[in-house]
């Protein structure tokens, strides 16, 4: 730039600052940081049961670009959807086998939890998973990982996130190396029309354009104790959480689980 035409240290670093903000550059070959990604978290989960066909149904309906799938294993192997490692705040289970329970401390209470590592899909696939969120929803079903691919292939993204795989990996099993075969049975990371995206939003698999931004659901801290967020135990709570999963305001671009507001 000619010696007429410079700007001074400070006129400069302001104009570059408002390009960036107007979104004239970008970052590495991505798009403007406006581009937004719509993520339906749990499914459509406000407006039915999380982690069922149904909410992942009524959130391709509602234009999400990834559908997230909270992933559990099977006593027998298979990867199941559902964001707590026990199956008694979404399930009916406490009816259906009343005795297979596991006692757990929680701060200075004893709690009782129906883990999914103790059941295999069979037995799963005894519960009622849409009741606790509305009769309406009775008789909707815990699905596996593969189920969840197969209706939410080739209509949008997947957003795979592994419970703690920590717990699993002590116990034998090896829940990424699962996660790894399903993905390679679908050949999804070669599937142009479903990508895959880690839920951190840090590694991709597939030709996604953006990882959206992976902020996650506000918790009511009165409601969630930190460190036990996977092992609520009370539909209650999970109601009132429900209320509180509203991920950022409209134009933020953060995990949008209800409605699209593009």
């Amino acid at each position: 730039m000619s010696e007429a035409t410079s700007l001074p240290g400070s006129w400069s670093r302001l104009v570059l600052l408002v390009l960036m903000s107007s979104g004239v550059f970008s970052i590495a070959g991505q798009p403007p940081a406006s581009t937004k990604q719509l993520v339906a978290h749990r499914g459509a989960s406000a407006y039915s049961p999380e982690h069922t066909l149904e909410a992942y149904r009524l959130a391709l309906e509602q234009g999400a670009d990834f559908v997230e799938q909270d992933l559990a294993v099977t006593k027998d192997g298979v990867l199941v959807c559902i964001h707590d490692m026990s199956l008694e705040r979404t399930t009916d289970v406490e009816t259906v086998f009343p005795d297979r329970y596991v006692e757990e401390r929680v701060g200075f209470r004893r709690e009782r939890r129906w883990l999914v590592s103790d059941f295999t899909l069979a037995e799963i696939r005894q519960l009622d998973a849409g009741s606790w969120f509305h009769r309406t929803f009775a008789g909707a079903r815990v699905p596996t990982f593969q189920e969840g691919i197969d209706l939410v292939r080739g209509k949008a993204g997947l957003y795979p996130e592994l419970k703690d795989p920590a717990f699993y990996r002590a116990r034998g099993v090896k829940p990424e190396a699962l996660l790894r075969d399903v993905l390679k049975q679908n050949r999804l990371p070669d599937d142009p029309k479903t990508p895959v995206i880690d839920a951190d939003g840090r590694g991709r698999r597939g030709p996604a354009s953006r990882a959206p931004s992976a902020q996650g659901c506000r918790r009511d801290r009165n409601l969630e104790p930190a460190g036990d967020s996977d092992r609520l135990g009370s539909r209650d709570r999970s109601a009132r959480l429900q209320r509180d999963c509203l991920a950022g305001p409209p134009d933020s671009g953060v995990l949008r689980p209800l409605e699209s507001q593009r």
